[in-house]
């Protein structure tokens, strides 16, 4: 079976260790049944394809982006798309994380820790993810009866998408915050990268942390457990989502049995250091 990924992406930042929560256990649940796992990782979505068709691989799992056009390239062999939406849903399975119900829980676990005045930080564009992972933030403030406001979203647009450019935005949307007559207790982020500038840019103002301001990001990277202090972070269960695609495939191949269109793993909010009772 070949894993399709976008190779202008490995190598940058964390996504090689991003990447290997879906290679590991791809490779342990392929390997029961007796079946190798291949990393294709051409720059164009096209050759990645061909690669795969030249190999003789039977099933194809996509963790890139994807057009229903490709499809038509794969020459019907079962094609299951692993944290990206099926461009052709009625066809092709997918396997995607709930990242509406994360945020929502991550909002909801703060207001129960006494917080009323949560933010949200992230960058747009925004990605089928970060779309979903805002309207759960929205979704939960109207749920608990919190007025959403404009002020305590801050969505700038991404530039260069470099580490000190997310930096240098975390700290401005901190300040803008700190001006405000009443600055957020909290916050939640579109994922760690976010949260983790956010977080030390807030210590380094000197704000008590947790209880002047809690952070939350998601995703749970390995950098979660060496920031100061420990940043909770809501899990997609990347390695769940993982083994998911793999009883896709099964299923697939086996022709009996019509697997599901989709399926969503739910996330799961790991809590540290970085959230604690409103002061």
């Amino acid at each position: 079976m070949a894993l399709l990924l976008d190779g202008s992406l490995i190598g940058v930042g964390g996504a090689q260790a991003y990447y290997q929560r879906f290679i590991h256990p791809l490779s342990m649940g392929l390997g029961e049944d007796g079946r190798a796992l291949a990393l294709i990782t051409a720059p164009s979505l096209e050759g990645s394809i061909q690669t795969a068709l030249d190999q003789g691989h039977a099933a194809l799992v996509c963790a890139r982006a994807f057009t229903a056009k490709a499809c038509e390239l794969c020459e019907e062999r079962p094609l299951v798309f692993l944290n990206r939406p099926s461009p052709l849903p009625a066809r092709y399975p997918s396997v995607m994380p709930d990242n509406h119900g994360g945020l929502f829980a991550a909002v909801r676990r703060l207001h129960h820790l006494g917080h009323r005045r949560i933010a949200f930080f992230g960058m747009t564009p925004l990605s089928v993810h970060s779309e979903a992972r805002l309207a759960g933030y929205r979704a939960a403030l109207k749920a608990l009866g919190l007025p959403e406001s404009e002020a305590l979203i801050k969505t700038p647009p991404r530039v260069e998408g470099s580490f000190e450019e997310v930096s240098a935005l975390a700290w401005e949307c901190l300040e803008a915050w700190l001006r405000l007559p009443r600055p957020p207790t909290a916050c939640v982020t579109m994922g760690d990268v976010y949260a983790l500038p956010l977080l030390a840019h807030a210590r380094a103002r000197g704000l008590e942390l947790p209880g002047r301001f809690s952070v939350i990001g998601f995703d749970d990277t390995n950098a979660c457990l060496s920031s100061v202090p420990l940043l909770s972070s809501i899990d997609a269960q990347m390695e769940t989502m993982a083994l998911e695609a793999v009883s896709l495939v099964r299923l697939a191949l086996g022709r009996g049995v019509e697997p599901p269109r989709r399926v969503v793993v739910p996330a799961v909010l790991r809590e540290r250091a970085s959230i604690g009772d409103c002061a």
